[in-house]
């Protein structure tokens, strides 16, 4: 998508088009600032347009249900151009939380948290009858065991026919790993989770949350789901950040996650919780594998081959890193 189409999107809207700016960090979308007031965001393919345009209706309902107490984009235009999708979003305040994380003292710290907190209870406290991605419509069940072991079979099916180089042990043990967790998700319900809650995709300013940004990945899941991506994050960083932004360690982050237990006890209340985060974990980077594979046949896998297989035997084996046990 070039400059002229987010243009001519601009002039169809009624937006200032000299005021354009494209920034940085739309890995998925192309985000434009559209003068001080205004984001404009376009789907890159029109593989992407259907989770764009799904997450803008989410959003309009979350809003609503909550009746705007969280701090989430507020869609002003959802469009298509060149089959490619689009939102137009009242810009919201602030810097990404990643990048300020560091320079914040701990009161500050202890602030934000203690928010996001409250919003997560806000949007956790949605609740719904069956479980499945909201940017797939056809994707849902009523039975959250079933629904995980479904798609954990299809990875491991996923991941043996893309690739030659993947081993085998490893694939049966976790086979066998999803057989011995399964039944421990048997007790759960469908809240919205935004499953991608890293924090880059919260703003603040100052110690004021200001925006909870990018839903494309929200399910409907029970609550712990929400620890993924926010485990993942704080265990490799440097997966998540700008190319521009310094290389991170864990422990630059070590204590946002201690601050997320403090605040948000009702994650961490969950039975069984850690060996069921263990087995997202490895779902997880499954399907990461298998979609990069499908996506880039011809391409040299040796280094995202060794981390990802890393990665799974870390969650498979009891004594491997964890951020909390």
């Amino acid at each position: 998508m070039t400059d002229s189409a987010a243009a001519a999107i601009c002039q169809n809207e009624n937006l200032p088009i000299h005021s354009l700016q494209l920034l940085d960090g739309g890995q998925i979308n192309q985000v434009y600032a559209v003068g001080d007031t205004r984001i404009l965001r376009i789907a890159r393919t029109p593989q992407d347009s259907a989770r764009l345009t799904q997450e803008g209706i989410l959003l309009q309902q979350i809003r609503e249900r909550t009746g705007g107490s969280v701090p989430i984009p507020e869609i002003l235009a959802l469009g298509e151009y060149e089959g490619r999708a689009y939102q137009i979003q009242r810009r919201i305040s602030g810097q990404k939380l990643h990048r300020s994380w560091l320079q914040l003292d701990s009161a500050s710290k202890d602030r934000i948290m203690a928010q996001l907190g409250e919003h997560l209870e806000r949007l956790h406290s949605l609740s719904f009858d069956d479980y499945g991605c909201f940017r797939d419509p056809g994707d849902h069940s009523t039975d959250w065991a079933a629904y995980i072991g479904a798609s954990f079979q299809t990875a491991l099916e996923d991941v043996a026919r893309c690739s030659d180089g993947f081993s085998a042990p490893l694939l049966k043990a976790a086979a066998r790993f999803l057989e011995e967790r399964l039944p421990l998700l048997s007790e759960s319900r469908p809240v919205l989770v935004h499953a991608d809650l890293w924090p880059g995709n919260i703003l603040v300013e100052g110690s004021q949350v200001t925006g909870i940004l990018d839903f494309e990945f929200a399910a409907r899941a029970p609550r712990d789901y929400e620890l993924l991506l926010i485990e993942d994050f704080c265990l490799y960083p440097n997966d998540f950040v700008e190319l521009d932004f310094e290389t991170r360690s864990t422990t630059d982050y070590a204590d946002f996650f201690q601050r997320l237990v403090r605040y948000t006890p009702g994650l961490f209340s969950v039975p069984h919780l850690r060996p069921r985060l263990d087995l997202y974990h490895v779902l997880f980077n499954l399907q990461l594998y298998a979609g990069w594979r499908k996506n880039n046949p011809t391409a040299e896998e040796d280094g995202y081959l060794l981390a990802k297989q890393a990665r799974i035997t870390n969650m498979i084996f009891g004594h491997g890193v964890r951020i909390f046990k």
